[in-house]
Formats: structure tokens, sequence, C-alpha cells
């Protein structure tokens, strides 16, 4: 899947099937805006990978806290 398939998906997930859930839509969240922050910086592409590049992101998540 690439990344803007994958933000779609996100805001699915946010937005559908976690709607309600606090701890899930904050990790959802949190998940998009380091997706964001990379694009932003180009560090990644809409068209990249996502499994390529989920370890890399999962970081920059970490990073932030």
């Amino acid at each position: 899947m690439i990344i803007v398939d994958f933000q779609k998906h996100l805001r699915h997930l946010y937005t559908e099937e976690f709607k309600g859930y606090t701890s899930a839509q904050e990790m959802i969240l949190r998940l998009g805006y380091a997706i964001k922050r990379m694009l932003d910086e180009g560090r990644l592409t809409p068209f990249d990978d996502y499994e390529k590049n989920k370890e890399r992101i999962y970081e920059e998540m970490e990073w932030v806290e």
C-alpha cells in the first residue's frame, strides 16, 4: 500500500472504525502527523510503499513523544 492510500485508510479508521475510542484515535492521529511531517520534510513521498517505510514512520512517532 502506498503512503497516500495508507493516509486514506487512517482517515477511515479514525472517523468510522474507532469513532468514540479516544485512545485509539490519539494513536491514529500521532501516526498521521508523523507521516505528514515526513512528507513535508521530503523524507517520504505520497507514492512510497508503507510496508517498506513503516519502521521509519514509527521511529518518527517515538521521537516526537
